[in-house]
C-alpha cells in the first residue's frame, strides 16, 4: 500500500484519503501521476466488488459511526437512496465530491418554513466533507439562518451564538434541497457546544455552555462544505467511478 507521509502539518489527528485519484496531494508536484489509494487496492485486491464506500456518523450524541467499503447498509436510512451527479472540473475530471444545492429553508419550532437567502444564490455547489466538523456556507447564507434563529456572531469563535440554548432541543430544522430531495437537519443535530482547542467549553455568563449554530461563514471564493453538522442527518454513499458515470446517492437517516 503506497501512501504519502505528512512531514509538516497543522492537524493533530490523522487523515485518511479515500477520494478521486484527481485529488490525491502527490499531484502538486509537477511531472508526478497518481498512485492507487485505499479504495483501488481494495478492489484491485478482491476485498471489495465496488469502488464506492457508504458513511453513517449516527447523531450527535454518539461516539461511534461507520465506514463501510465496497458496500450500502440498508439498516441506517429509510426509502430509495438517491443519486446526484458529481460536479466535475472544466475539463471534466471529478476530484471532489461536489454536488449541487438548490435551495435551503427553515422551520422554526411552531412555525412555517421560510428560504434562507434570495433565489440568485442558487444553485450553489456544495462538498460533502466529513473532515469539516461544521458546514461553510457563503457569509449572506450564514446570516440569513442566524437571523431566523436569534444567533449573533462571535468574533472570538468565529461563528453565530445563540442568546440560550432553549432552542437546541426544540422542535425546528434546517432544510437541504437537492433538485427536489429534502434533507432535514433537526435543531438538536445543528446546534452544538464549541470548544476550544484545549477542549474545554465556551460559557455563558450564568456558567451554562454556549450553544452555536453549526454553520460558519466562508468566502465568496471558497467552496461551500456540508460537513458533520448536515452529514449526521444523511447516509451518504460515495461512489469512486470516474466520469462519465460518477455520482452520490445521499439518503436522510431514519431518527435515533
Amino acid at each position: 500500500m503506497q501512501f504519502g507521509v505528512g512531514v509538516d502539518a497543522t492537524s493533530t489527528e490523522g487523515v485518511m484519503g479515500v477520494g478521486f485519484k484527481g485529488n490525491e496531494a502527490i499531484l502538486q508536484f509537477p511531472g508526478t501521476s497518481p498512485y492507487p489509494n485505499l479504495v483501488d487496492q481494495m478492489v484491485s485486491q478482491g476485498l471489495i466488488q465496488s469502488r464506492t464506500y457508504s458513511l453513517y456518523l449516527d447523531d450527535i450524541s454518539a461516539s461511534t459511526g461507520s465506514i463501510l467499503f465496497g458496500g450500502v447498509d440498508t439498516d441506517k436510512f429509510t426509502g430509495t437512496l438517491s443519486t446526484f451527479p458529481i460536479n466535475t472540473d472544466p475539463s471534466g475530471i471529478a476530484t471532489q465530491f461536489v454536488i449541487t444545492l438548490t435551495g435551503m429553508s427553515v422551520t422554526p419550532p411552531g412555525g412555517s418554513s421560510t428560504g434562507v437567502g434570495s433565489s440568485s444564490l442558487y444553485p450553489i455547489s456544495v462538498l460533502l466533507d466529513s473532515g469539516s466538523s461544521y458546514m461553510s456556507l457563503p457569509s449572506g447564507m450564514v446570516s440569513s439562518i442566524a437571523q431566523k434563529m436569534g444567533a449573533s456572531y462571535s468574533s472570538q469563535l468565529g461563528g453565530y451564538i445563540l442568546p440560550n440554548c432553549n432552542q437546541q432541543f426544540a422542535d425546528g430544522a434546517l432544510n437541504f434541497f437537492f433538485s427536489g430531495i429534502q434533507i432535514s437537519v433537526p435543531y438538536n443535530e445543528f446546534i452544538i457546544h464549541p470548544t476550544a482547542t484545549d477542549g474545554s467549553s465556551f460559557l455563558y455568563n450564568d456558567g451554562s455552555k454556549v450553544c452555536m449554530i453549526g454553520v460558519i461563514p466562508g468566502s465568496s471564493s471558497d467552496v461551500a462544505v456540508l460537513g458533520d453538522t448536515f452529514l449526521r442527518s444523511a447516509y451518504v454513499v460515495y461512489d469512486l467511478v470516474p466520469p462519465p458515470h460518477p455520482h452520490t446517492p445521499l439518503q436522510k437517516v431514519p431518527p435515533s
